[in-house]
């Protein structure tokens, strides 16, 4: 988990990823009853998990993976299509 504190009372946590070891209900309280922290997910890392994170407003959800760009989905395409034609 990465996390910042900047000069200010607020608090921002980037959880990657909500293993199965991790108490989800209990972060999602935490999130729910302090307006002043954020959570920013990936679609991976919030899983199954994304309707119950998705009605807070201090959540803020992005629909790809982490590091997922327009130039490695263009990259990952063309090594699938040089695999399948390799066949």
């Amino acid at each position: 988990m990465c996390e910042f504190r900047p000069n200010s009372s607020y608090y921002c946590a980037r959880r990657c990823i909500l293993d199965p070891i991790f108490d989800v209900l209990a972060y999602f309280a935490w999130l729910q009853n302090d307006p002043t922290s954020f959570n920013i997910f990936n679609s991976d890392g919030i899983g199954t998990h994304y309707q119950l994170f998705s009605d807070l407003k201090n959540v803020l959800l992005y629909p790809r993976s982490a590091g997922f760009t327009e130039e490695s989905k263009v990259r990952l395409t063309q090594k699938v299509i040089a695999n399948l034609t390799s066949l």
